[in-house]
């Protein structure tokens, strides 16, 4: 494969190897490259801490390689990409689905940290960029830029969202002023690439992460492992060569989540009659009320469909005669002056009574990790 490098100004050097390079500017003899199998540690990664403590990750050359090529094979990606890489390679998301896939393919990659959603607009469109994975704040912001009604996506083949739903407004926002249509799928820390949603049905399945890569094998069980019916409930849990090894130093974490080959995720799913999948919260994270199970992220698209409403974050609070009653934290857009009365009002008819919010507390941000998770026992401590 041909090897480019741009040193200084605007000179590209062509066809010049690694090594070489290295070589040239520095005295100091390289290593020795030493032998390695797919199952040998490649890193540590460390997981987002969303909900607890991180723990550290151990993924194998094998589990990078299939993470790829399960990412490549559910989005179609080849050599024609150009792959903007916007967070931190520390971050699953970014290693795992902006880079990692689009060097296998052969495409390439444009490293950079932004201050503003326009100075991004800005870099996709001058640098013809056709491929972006970003958080869905980023791309809301980038409609707000006053680039947004100029900017040409013609050369995009599509984005990728992650980290937080994607709101469906907002996909039909780029889809119709655009043209852009946003890939969705299902990943982690300890997986990689899970699934992936066809870019035509990202409104006809909205809400859904699509259905499992060609290298992974995916099951909805029940508290004592047997599989679910469609449209039940349960813990998703997985196998294939994409799974990690286990967290470092921490033996009774590991065997907590890996049991007889599969990865318990701690995440709560579902299937429709056509096999696609819907997250539907962290089983951690699952407010029992009442003895009703209510599952945040139900509660958190709901309160996204209601115009005005930037970001939420649901969270059970203690109470002493329903055992948790729902709270939610809610950021409204700039220029919104949604009342309390008035959120409750547009949730009406989206979920059941039992899952209405008992508390509604607006903030002006929300607590997050280094790749702008939003830190839910953070919010948990205001309560």
């Amino acid at each position: 494969m041909p090897v480019f490098f741009r040193l200084g100004g605007n000179d590209l050097l062509q066809n010049i190897p690694l090594a070489g390079v290295v070589a040239e500017s520095s005295g100091v003899e390289p290593l020795p490259a030493e032998a390695v199998t797919l199952d040998d540690p490649l890193f540590i990664m460390y997981t987002s801490g969303t909900t607890g403590q991180p723990k550290g990750a151990v993924l194998t050359h094998g589990n990078v390689l299939f993470g790829a090529i399960n990412t490549v094979l559910g989005y179609g990606i080849n050599k024609t990409y150009k792959s903007l890489v916007t967070a931190p390679l520390f971050h699953i998301g970014a290693l795992g689905a902006a880079a990692t896939p689009v060097i296998y393919a052969g495409g390439s990659l444009l490293l950079k940290t932004f201050f503003s959603a326009t100075e991004a607009l800005r870099v996709i469109c001058d640098e013809k960029v056709n491929y972006v994975f970003a958080v869905p704040v980023m791309f809301q912001m980038m409609t707000k830029s006053e680039l947004w009604p100029e900017a040409d996506f013609s050369h995009v083949h599509f984005f990728i969202a992650g980290g937080a739903p994607m709101p469906v407004d907002l996909i039909r926002q780029y889809q119709s002023e655009k043209g852009v249509f946003f890939a969705q799928g299902y990943g982690m820390t300890e997986a990689l690439r899970l699934t992936s949603l066809d870019l035509e049905d990202s409104i006809r399945k909205a809400g859904s992460v699509g259905k499992e890569v060609f290298h992974t094998e995916i099951r909805i069980i029940d508290n004592s492992g047997k599989e679910v019916a469609t449209g039940e409930p349960g813990e998703i849990v997985v196998k294939g060569p994409n799974v990690f090894a286990g967290y470092w130093n921490a033996p009774e974490a590991t065997a907590e989540v890996l049991k007889d080959g599969w990865f318990f995720t701690g995440d709560m799913g579902r299937r429709d009659q056509e096999g696609f999948l819907y997250v539907i919260g962290r089983k951690v994270e699952m407010i029992i009320s009442s003895g009703e199970n209510i599952y945040p992220a139900e509660v958190e698209r709901a309160l996204l469909q209601i115009p005005g409403v930037k970001e939420a974050a649901v969270v059970g609070m203690p109470d002493s005669r329903r055992g948790e009653t729902v709270a939610a934290f809610v950021l409204l857009s700039r220029g919104s002056r949604l009342t309390e009365e008035e959120l409750l009002a547009g949730l009406k008819g989206k979920i059941a009574l039992y899952k209405m919010p008992k508390k509604i507390l607006f903030v002006k941000d929300f607590p997050r990790n280094a790749t702008g998770k939003i830190l839910k026992h953070e919010l948990k401590r205001q309560l």
